[in-house]
């Protein structure tokens, strides 16, 4: 991973936040270099997150996120949360990735919701990343019996098989886990989770 910010053998700290549902908002005991939001967060509470971390440190900390299935589509108007659906950009010498919502399950529009071949169009276009960020998990073995909601998107399995990203972080399933697949780390979040990785 190429981190302009960190040094050889240091670790990079991130607060993730995900599937907060009106749920008391909690902040990290210890100041990250990255906060990711991985969606079901309510507008207000993505705003006071925002705005805590562009405050209440000695610099602003950067807040990259994507939305989730029961989000609106301008979450993350007026604040400074970088939306990386569909993106690959480079922060601070570390590259994220990220895809957003879940499979799509009924009609409703204007809401984090997207057909398989969405997925798989930007997937397959896609270039490596350090961090890939989502709100749904990849369709593989962990999913397989949950309900089609659930599943996952099978392009994110790709991704993995692919070794496109290092570490993939999703919402969605209400779980906390790690899990190695092949040799991306995955993590599974729910509310707030503080990492350190390297």
């Amino acid at each position: 991973m190429c981190k302009k910010t960190l040094g050889e053998g240091e670790i990079m700290r991130l607060a993730v936040y995900s599937d907060i549902h009106n749920n008391d908002l909690k902040y990290p005991e210890q100041k990250p270099d990255f906060v990711l939001l991985l969606g079901d967060i309510h507008w207000r509470d993505v705003k006071k997150i925002n705005e805590h971390f562009t405050k209440n440190y000695d610099r602003k900390i950067p807040c990259i996120g994507v939305i989730g299935n029961h989000d609106v589509l301008d979450t993350f108007k007026n604040t400074t949360v970088i939306d990386i659906h569909k993106r690959v950009i480079e922060i601070e010498g570390v590259k994220f990735g990220g895809f957003g919502g879940c499979l799509r399950y009924n009609n409703k529009q204007n809401s984090g919701q997207y057909e398989e071949w969405e997925a798989q169009k930007f997937i397959k276009g896609m270039e490596k990343t350090d961090i890939f960020l989502a709100h749904s998990n990849p369709a593989y073995e962990r999913s397989e019996n949950m309900d089609s909601t659930h599943r996952g998107f099978a392009s994110f399995k790709q991704l993995l098989d692919y070794g496109k990203t290092s570490y993939f972080f999703h919402g969605h399933i209400h779980e906390n886990y790690e899990h190695v697949y092949k040799e991306v780390k995955i993590f599974s979040t729910y509310g707030l989770k503080e990492y350190e990785i390297s």
